[in-house]
């Protein structure tokens, strides 16, 4: 199954991570037990269910899908932000992971020495998969 990128929704803005497996090793099991994320969807609106697996966090699509929650939490996120993206758009949700994806990159560190801001942080932002077609 395609994906293009990973929204989780807790306290604060949303976390986007470019694929299930980023999203995946970025969580923590012993955030996921203490309930410290709300909702997790992809670009399209599926909604996935963490799952602890020893100390590991595993990511399982469920059958729901709410494109519509989705874009609506984004829509505000990116009101708060300032970003001048159109909701209605059916890029939207990739659109606003590219705009925030860049954003963070740019304020990475560190950024001197280069060879270390490379070694760390690669050329560029993280590519969300829709980018490599």
């Amino acid at each position: 199954m395609f994906m293009a990128a990973i929204f989780m929704f807790g306290d604060g803005g949303p976390v986007i991570r470019e694929s299930v497996e980023s999203a995946s090793g970025y969580m923590e099991a012993i955030d996921v037990e203490n309930g410290e994320y709300e909702v997790i969807y992809d670009d399209t609106g599926v909604v996935y269910q963490p799952q602890i697996e020893g100390y590991r966090v595993r990511l399982v699509p469920t059958d729901t899908r709410d494109r519509d929650d989705l874009v609506r939490r984004l829509a505000d996120y990116s009101e708060t932000l300032g970003l001048a993206l159109d909701p209605a758009s059916q890029d939207f949700t990739i659109d606003l992971a590219r705009s925030i994806s860049a954003s963070e990159w740019s304020r990475r560190w560190p950024k001197r020495p280069r060879w270390l801001s490379k070694w760390m942080h690669g050329n560029g932002p993280p590519e969300s998969q829709i980018d490599k077609l």
